[in-house]
């Protein structure tokens, strides 16, 4: 049986509508369920379907890949790779990530915490002139490389 991380993964992979996208957030997350990453925290299925209606919008081009996964009863553990493009720069990045998810008896979703760092993608995003990165302190330039 596929966990709701792996479900969530393909998903994401093709998804096509607004439609799929409620489909997949109704069908893995209970009603009052939580998702937090490091730039946002919403309750509810309505909210966590506009999160990723936000992030399809945002990045068109979207891809994830699972590298692992450990699961118990009521947790599950999962650590990834995203590859996005933007409508704001036509290079594509890639930032790793780990997902902790904790279910109910019937395996739906609860609470849904995304783990990835904000610089890594500010950092891949934002590539600033190397002759400025040059003259930065060392911890800044250390930062922004």
């Amino acid at each position: 049986m596929r966990s709701p991380k792996q479900v969530m993964m393909d998903n994401l992979n093709q998804l096509e509508s607004d439609q799929a996208l409620e489909e997949m957030v109704f069908e893995l997350y209970a009603p009052e369920a939580t998702f937090e990453d490091p730039l946002q925290r919403v309750r509810g299925r309505k909210a966590i379907v506009a999160v990723y209606r936000d992030l399809v919008k945002i990045f068109p081009e979207l891809s994830a890949v699972m590298k692992r996964e450990v699961r118990t009863e009521h947790t599950h553990v999962a650590e990834w790779d995203m590859t996005f493009k933007s409508k704001f720069w036509p290079k594509a990045i890639t930032i790793s990530g780990t997902t902790w998810l904790e279910v109910d008896n019937k395996g739906m979703i609860l609470a849904h915490k995304d783990y990835w760092d904000l610089w890594q993608f500010v950092r891949r995003a934002v590539r600033l002139p190397e002759a400025l990165v040059e003259r930065l302190p060392e911890p800044l330039r250390h930062l922004l490389t």
